[in-house]
Parts: structure tokens; sequence; C-alpha cells
């Protein structure tokens, strides 16, 4: 079973057995829960599986550093032309969020006006804008 979420408690995505493969399984999202059991009647090879960060979401900030990529193959490859993606980053009540680059390269233009990276204090593009970045 693939659920929406950070447990079995979360809206369940798919149920799989058998032979079929399913179709790609994408969460609401920054989690996806995943749950194997196996009675002890038949034993089959089991399942292999990838899987990708899609382009936005919600992440949590934590005292340990923890990495977002702007794209799924980040390090690979070139971002893709036509994205569009937005994360919130939350933090526990009380505390602040600190976002330190350690890569940041992006087209460049004078007024970052065809590929940029844009900053808000808030949820969402209405909040106000704390930057808008583009270069090297």
């Amino acid at each position: 079973e693939v659920y929406n979420g950070r447990d079995a408690k979360a809206s369940v995505l798919g149920r799989f057995c058998g032979t079929k493969e399913p179709d790609p399984i994408i969460s609401t999202s920054n989690r996806m829960f995943l749950k194997f059991f196996s009675d002890n009647s038949i034993q089959k090879k089991g399942f292999e599986a990838a899987y990708t960060s899609e382009c936005g979401g919600q992440v949590r900030a934590e005292v340990k550093t923890k990495d977002l990529y702007s794209h799924a193959q980040f390090g690979d490859n070139n971002y893709p032309g036509g994205s569009d993606c937005e994360w919130v980053i939350v933090a526990e009540e009380g505390y602040g969020v600190e976002l330190i680059f350690q890569t940041f390269e992006i087209e460049e233009e004078a007024d970052c006006g065809y590929d940029y990276m844009e900053l808000f204090d808030g949820y969402d593009g209405t909040a106000p804008r704390l930057g808008r970045y583009c270069g090297s």
C-alpha cells in the first residue's frame, strides 16, 4: 500500500499486488509512506521501485540541515525549461527558517526577468517578498 503522507493514517494512493506494474504514483506533499506486507503462504521476488522529488511541496525546517533541490536531476542535468515550482518551508512555532545556498546557478538577466528564485516571508506569493535572485 502507498499512502499520501507520513504514515498509514494518511489517505491511500494505491494498493498493489501481482505482476502488473503500477503507473507512477505522485503524492500531494513532500511525504509518501509505503507498507509492504506478506503472509506465510507464498513468497515471490518482491518489488524494486525508484523515486524522485517532484517540483515543489511543503517541507519542514528542523535543527538538522536538509537539502532542497531545484529539480529532481540536480547535479546531473540543468533544470528543465518552463519549470514553475513552489515550496513552503515550515518551522516549529517560535522558530525562524534559515536558507543557505550551497550552489546557485540560474540564468542571469539584469532584472531577473527570465529565470529566477524568489523568497517570501510567508506561505505564498502574497506574503512580503524578501528578494528575487538569478545569476551565480
